[in-house]
């Protein structure tokens, strides 16, 4: 950008400039070290971006073998077990010493 600005462009016109173009997450860190000469900010901000475009790589997945219908069917397959459980232990008769327990016994 130096070469094609050339010699009338001030330093620090430059350096806006050239800021302004830079991308968010370059220019947050660049930032810090805005005193620097120029040049090694750009050496800076081009490692940074080598470095970025490296840890962006998406990773394919694959498609959930189940659908979202299967889901439900399963689902609803459920409910209709635990709902008959409900039943069968409802109807079910108390066991002989359940009334027992909740007498008391006078003791005369």
């Amino acid at each position: 950008m130096r070469a094609l600005a050339g010699v009338d462009v001030l330093e620090k016109a430059l350096r806006t400039l050239w800021l302004d173009k830079m991308p968010d997450s370059v220019k947050c860190i660049v930032v810090i070290v805005s005193e620097e000469h120029i040049d090694i900010i750009a050496a800076m901000a081009d490692k940074i971006v080598e470095m970025a475009s490296r840890t962006t790589d998406v990773a394919a997945i694959q498609k959930d073998s189940l659908g979202m219908d299967q889901r439900r069917a399963k689902i609803a397959t459920l409910e209709g077990q635990i709902a008959s459980l409900k039943l069968q232990r409802k109807f079910r008769s108390p066991s002989p010493h359940y009334h027992q327990r909740n007498r008391s016994r006078s003791k005369s």
